[in-house]
């Protein structure tokens, strides 16, 4: 059974936090698991501005890929494969925010 905070759905934007398994529209969205723990990270507080600098230190491997510009990379990559509608919004000077996107 799972716990009832395990998926966070922001319109059409189903994130299972349990399983590792993000959807949009019902259809599964594959993720790398730097790209799955940093929209996790944001679905745990979604449209709250977290920083940049917190996600490199929380979400990402410092030794192998801590840099705040790998961060953008990664989330252009979220971006693209959850579509420009859903997700991932840049708060300038801050950092980023999970966001819902259409018919939420």
């Amino acid at each position: 059974m799972q716990k009832p905070d395990a998926v966070v759905a922001l319109g059409p934007l189903r994130i299972d936090l349990q399983a590792g398994e993000v959807r949009v529209h019902d259809q599964v969205v594959e993720l790398t698991r730097v790209e799955f723990a940093l929209l996790a990270a944001l679905a745990r507080r979604p449209r709250e501005a977290v920083t940049r600098q917190w996600l490199v230190e929380h979400v990402m491997d410092p030794e192998r890929e801590g840099t705040e510009r790998t961060l953008d990379v990664h989330v252009s990559r979220l971006r693209r494969k959850l579509g420009a509608q859903h997700g991932v919004e840049t708060v300038w000077g801050v950092g980023y925010r999970l966001v819902p996107g259409d018919g939420s």
